[in-house]
């Protein structure tokens, strides 16, 4: 309100004061029922030590566990179907997640003989899942409405989306963008300056290690091998198929995979 031609704050309305409910930090505009596949196997090398006591999926941000906290966020958009794909410390995560369930997971273990990448152990459960499904890496959080990406997975008729952060670099030198220049009498070939780029920015989009998927790519993942699930993206990118990417910004993804930003994640 304006008093004096001043402006003054009168009063302060709070989101559940208003709505009745709390609003979600995802604040989903939808809700879908969908699997998710986690792939909680890695031994968390760049966490080490801390990896050598407790398996990366088990490790503590607040008063969760990292795993606790990416699932939490999917089981805000409706997703309750966990599928968690454990080889290293199987025993300890199977024994935690079963012990301190309270209900807002259906949980469905399936474990690796050995390593097999981020898309390999989807051949090990070929026959349970017949739908759209997310899948995940245990090492990333995302500040994002989850619904919207299966909407524009829908709507753009993708059969794998990719979430992408939009990463910003900026070179601190000049950039010579440099042509060919072709002798023709000694039909030598000598580079020369076009022009140059006084500390250019490039903009880079980064897979933060989740996706929406249609279940028939499943069946396209080789059994019992190392299988990285960018060689299933390339493998769709070659046949014609859509893989889609859905950008967010960079301050939206947090890869709590390093130290540096396990350490941003718990507020250090």
């Amino acid at each position: 309100a304006r008093s004096g031609g001043e402006c003054r704050v009168v009063d302060v309305v709070f989101w559940e004061d208003a709505f009745g409910e709390k609003m979600s930090a995802n604040n989903p505009t939808k809700r879908y029922d969908m699997p998710v596949v986690v792939m909680a196997g890695g031994e968390g090398a760049r966490l080490r030590p801390l990896t050598n006591i407790l398996p990366k999926p088990l490790l503590p941000i607040g008063k969760k566990t990292i795993i606790e906290t990416i699932m939490d966020r999917f089981v805000e958009i409706g997703c309750r179907r966990f599928f968690i794909s454990l080889n290293y410390m199987a025993d300890t995560i199977e024994r935690y997640l079963t012990e301190h369930n309270d209900g807002r997971y259906e949980l469905f273990f399936f474990r690796e003989d050995k390593p097999m990448g981020s898309g390999g152990s989807l051949s090990l459960i070929r026959d349970k899942i017949h739908e759209p499904f997310f899948l995940t890496n245990c090492d990333n959080i995302l500040q994002q409405d989850l619904a919207e990406i299966v909407e524009v997975h829908r709507q753009k008729k993708n059969e794998m989306t990719v979430v992408a952060a939009v990463k910003s670099m900026k070179l601190p030198y000049g950039n010579l963008v440099v042509g060919e220049e072709k002798n023709h009498e000694t039909y030598e070939t000598h580079e020369r300056v076009i022009r140059v780029e006084e500390k250019p920015e490039f903009l880079f989009r980064v897979n933060t290690g989740v996706y929406v998927m249609e279940s028939e790519l499943i069946n396209e993942v080789p059994d019992g091998r190392y299988f990285p699930i960018t060689d299933l993206m390339n493998i769709v990118i070659k046949r014609g198929g859509r893989v889609g990417c859905f950008p967010i910004t960079d301050g939206s993804w947090c890869d709590i995979g390093n130290w540096d930003d396990y350490c941003h994640a718990l507020g250090r």
